[in-house]
């Protein structure tokens, strides 16, 4: 006759298994982003991401989807446990509950009166004055993406190190990430 004591290893092995599992379940709902705007960097394009609760809306200027905009989106939606994906085309101004993002293309068309955006994405290499927008706009930062001639990026950062402004490359600093 065999009696087995309580507090058998089986039944320890599955009671740790069981909170491991709720352990898990609990990171990962919480550690999702709640609202995030992402100037991804992509050499030569621009790609942005919105992510609201559960749902990323991409922004690109590619002509057709590559593999590595794919990839690029694809680590960051399994990294991030996101569900719901959707493609949207890039816009000129973003609001980001109160913050507003201006982005500004190779047309360097700005010219709007009473705005103030917190935030200006440089894309595509415009051609503008950047100490002139700097003076209209005042923004608080200044992005440029991957689309960017590199003399141009050198240029808008030592203005911006001048005038003592935040500047981010994301060829250097990596994607940019806005949360709201």
């Amino acid at each position: 006759m065999r009696v087995e004591s309580p507090g058998c290893p089986k039944d320890s092995t599955l009671g740790l298994s069981v909170i491991f599992f709720q352990c898990v379940f609990i990171y990962t709902s919480h550690s999702k982003p709640q609202n995030e705007f992402i100037v991804f960097h992509k050499s030569r394009f621009s790609l942005i991401g919105n992510t609201v609760e559960n749902k990323i809306t991409i922004s690109h200027d590619f002509d057709s989807i590559t593999s590595s905009e794919n990839n690029i989106t694809k680590d960051y939606v399994v990294g991030n446990h996101i569900t719901n994906i959707q493609k949207d085309p890039l816009k000129s101004i973003y609001k980001l509950n109160k913050k507003m993002l201006l982005v500004i293309d190779s047309l360097g068309v700005y010219n709007v009166r009473s705005f103030y955006p917190d935030y200006v994405l440089l894309r595509q290499s415009p051609k503008i004055n950047l100490n002139r927008l700097i003076d209209s706009i005042k923004p608080k930062y200044i992005i440029a993406d991957g689309s960017n001639y590199k003399s141009y990026i050198a240029r808008w950062e030592s203005i911006c190190k001048k005038r003592k402004l935040p500047f981010h490359q994301t060829n250097k600093k990596g994607a940019f990430i806005i949360n709201y």
